[in-house]
């Protein structure tokens, strides 16, 4: 299901490539993970890591699943802002002192970090913007493991990314099974809404400065409103990030639209309607079918759809179904989900 990471096995080692480490890449991101006590190979501009990890510092709250399921916590030493951070067991760390805060990477606080010690610091970049920084970093002796995970198109594809975590702790067999049995209810779930007769339109997205960012057709967002069993109004659409559309346009093609899954920080229709009071002219909006995946947030707002949600795409996907198709889930109460009012 993922397409943008490759692993090699050859002996006492393993060969880790990231095709491209942020959109639009030229060049791919490669990995020796040789395990502790054995000689590594020399291979030019490949780093190498040794496994398992035993300190790791986590600037994507996407990992702290991982760790968590792989009951590797224990290892978590940072984390780049600690209001973001919602898995349990790491808000129990930094409630006890234990996991530091060192900043994204374009502000880390570089002395913190090298005083951690850390074996690696698993990252992510949108973009080339951070390459300096990078390299500063890399120059303190701190090692950067870029993972590109957004990038996947798929629900499964972005989720099966526990893999790549896995390989930096020897826990391939336990990822291989607990993918196993989320690819199972996925597909379980998206072949009983593949069945619905009529498939409600979808609007996805809020407008911001007078421009909407809906997501592109080829998205993770487009693909799990396609396995709900719903007809997303850009699906169509080429690109895998968010595409800009001038509201005037939006509102030609979605005014009428079925439902509308807003992805903002409102937590009710008032507060959209505070930011751009236009959005109140959509059915959904007057008609209650406007849902937001911000049921789950914590005091300090971060939104654990975006740590949790992200790698538990069979648990989206239920949602959805009960947004669209609610008679396919019977008694499901929404989880990170929940209706404007």
């Amino acid at each position: 299901h993922a397409r943008e990471f490759d692993v090699s096995y050859h002996g006492t080692y393993k060969l880790v490539t990231i095709k491209k480490a942020w959109r639009g890449a030229d060049h791919a991101h490669r990995y020796l993970l040789n395990q502790r006590g054995q000689k590594a190979p020399f291979i030019k501009g490949v780093q190498v890591i040794d496994v398992p990890v035993r300190k790791v510092a986590v600037l994507a709250t996407s990992y702290l699943p991982h760790l968590d399921r792989f009951d590797k916590m224990s290892t978590l030493v940072a984390v780049d802002q600690h209001r973001y951070v919602n898995t349990p067991s790491a808000v129990t760390l930094i409630a006890a002192g234990v996991v530091r805060e060192v900043g994204p990477t374009v502000n880390m606080n570089i002395e913190r970090m090298v005083a951690l010690e850390t074996d690696v610091v698993f990252s992510y970049t949108l973009d080339n913007t951070e390459e300096a920084q990078r390299q500063r970093l890399e120059r303190a002796g701190v090692t950067l493991v870029l993972s590109s995970s957004y990038l996947e198109s798929r629900p499964l594809g972005r989720a099966e990314w526990l893999k790549f975590t896995a390989l930096f702790y020897n826990e391939e067999k336990k990822a291989e099974a607990w993918f196993a049995d989320m690819v199972r209810e996925y597909e379980a779930l998206q072949k009983i809404a593949a069945k619905v007769q009529m498939r409600p339109t979808v609007l996805a997205g809020v407008p911001f400065g007078g421009t909407w960012h809906v997501p592109g057709g080829r998205s993770f967002s487009a693909a799990l409103i396609k396995d709900a069993g719903g007809d997303y109004l850009w699906a169509n659409d080429a690109h895998t990030g968010g595409v800009p559309v001038a509201f005037e346009s939006v509102y030609s093609r979605a005014s009428r639209v079925d439902v509308w899954l807003c992805h903002s920080q409102w937590r009710t229709l008032a507060a959209g309607a505070a930011e751009d009071e236009r959005v109140s002219l959509f059915k959904p909006f007057q008609n209650g079918r406007v849902y937001n995946n911000n049921a789950r947030v914590n005091v300090q707002g971060g939104n654990e759809f975006w740590e949790a949600g992200v790698v538990n795409p069979h648990l989206v996907l239920k949602d959805l179904i009960g947004i669209l198709h609610p008679g396919l889930v019977p008694g499901h109460d929404l989880y990170w989900y929940q209706k404007l009012k």
